[in-house]
């Protein structure tokens, strides 16, 4: 997912927390796939090692994918531990980058809420359509299973259960890509994208996540490139799942939430129904 961090404020903020390209402000590394478990992002899996497998590097990788939105609110609890961790060990606390990164930080923040209304001026007026399920190259036994949890999607849309409509969003998109994914191995297993074992092998379909089956969908040209945008975007609102991060992000979904998950999933749909074709 595209965010509008400059290169000089990527590199700002690397230079604060991890000078070189290993060490990231005192972290082992269970402790720092500890404090982004929180947010609900593996930073140790493969999406984020494009650089390479160090804590320095993941991170670089973590600051070129992710959205403002989870930037910011990463980048401002990683201040925090940066203070307490200079404090603890009596090292000097570099107070003029730390402004400069909460200036970075405050130019990020944008209320997901404006963030969803600028996206829902570039999606297309589509609907979700049963003959485009009905078309899906799947298990035809989950075809049902969709369709339920569209319609539980639906109910929580009308009842004012934006966040139900996100996640049941999200649980749909990641069984639809997942059920794909079974019907063409090959095709995903020799993407460049798909997730690998060190030994290079690629990892059983249970152990992918969303962010590496859309990556893979998109690679293999089952998606098109905007709709891989707006399925990023609807991964991070299922994320939102976590409360910390919910609390920390101040997101608050709305119908207009709920209307860019519904126009992902007919997008995918739409596409996906043709890729068999």
């Amino acid at each position: 997912m595209k965010n509008s961090l400059t290169d000089f404020e990527r590199f700002r903020i690397a230079q604060l927390f991890c000078p070189d390209n290993g060490y990231v402000v005192g972290f082992r590394d269970k402790t720092f796939g500890n404090f982004f478990g929180r947010f609900g992002i593996n930073i140790q899996g493969d999406r984020y090692q494009k650089y390479g497998s160090s804590k320095g590097k993941k991170f670089r990788a973590f600051l070129d994918l992710e959205s403002d939105h989870l930037i910011a609110g990463v980048t401002s609890r990683l201040i925090d531990h940066y203070i307490v961790h200079c404090e603890k060990w009596g090292q000097d606390i570099d107070k003029k980058r730390v402004a400069e990164v909460r200036q970075i930080i405050d130019n990020l923040v944008e209320r997901p809420e404006r963030r969803t209304a600028t996206i829902m001026n570039d999606v297309p007026d589509v609907e979700l359509r049963d003959h485009n399920i009905e078309k899906l190259p799947i298990d035809p036994r989950i075809i049902p299973v969709v369709k339920a949890r569209l319609k539980e999607a639906k109910i929580a849309q009308d009842s004012g259960a934006y966040l139900a409509v996100v996640f049941l969003c999200g649980s749909i998109l990641e069984g639809v890509l997942l059920g794909v994914a079974l019907k063409f191995p090959k095709r995903f297993n020799k993407a460049t994208a798909a997730p690998k074992h060190k030994n290079g092998s690629p990892k059983k379909f249970y152990e992918w996540s969303l962010a590496g089956l859309i990556d893979v969908a998109r690679e293999i040209k089952l998606l098109p490139p905007d709709v891989k945008g707006w399925s990023h975007e609807l991964r991070h609102f299922r994320n939102y799942i976590h409360p910390f991060q919910q609390m920390s992000e101040q997101f608050t979904p709305n119908k207009r939430t709920a209307q860019l998950c519904f126009i992902t999933l007919a997008s995918a749909f739409e596409s996906i129904a043709k890729y068999s074709q």
